[in-house]
């Protein structure tokens, strides 16, 4: 497979990022939307405009996370941290726990030396002079 030369790797600016499922299931199972999901992203999204963060976090809505029966669910990077089962009445609890500046300067963002060093094809390796275990035997 050879590397698209228009596609590019890049580092976020952002220090933080709060994937908010808003997904919306047909079949009546249960989901995020339908206890509030869209609310919970927007209250975040403000408290991220009111605070001078824009830029810094960034709260955006994704489709299903697979997590339906535990949701709303917020999956927050680069820490890879779920919250699940998340209520309007915990916005100020993730506001104070992933928002403060003494938070934020501690996630250890994107190595940027290492996102624009071009994929290299990994050795070929060489198997020579395998033993068999059961007899000892070169393979």
């Amino acid at each position: 497979m050879r590397w698209d030369d228009n596609m590019k790797e890049q580092c976020p600016e952002f220090k933080l990022q709060m994937f908010v499922c808003v997904n919306k299931r047909e079949d009546g199972t249960p989901n995020c939307a339908e206890r509030n999901s869209q609310y919970i992203r927007d209250a975040l999204k403000e408290k991220v405009k009111e605070m001078g963060l824009k830029g810094i976090i960034r709260v955006p809505q994704t489709g299903c996370q697979d997590l339906c029966a535990l949701g709303p669910n917020i999956h927050i990077m680069p820490q890879n941290i779920w919250l699940s089962n998340v209520q309007e009445s915990d916005i100020d609890i993730i506001v104070e726990r992933y928002f403060k500046p003494e938070i934020r300067s501690r996630i250890v963002g994107c190595d940027r030396s290492a996102a624009f060093r071009p994929l290299q094809r990994p050795p070929r390796l060489r198997f020579t002079n395998i033993q068999n275990h059961a007899d000892g035997e070169a393979a």
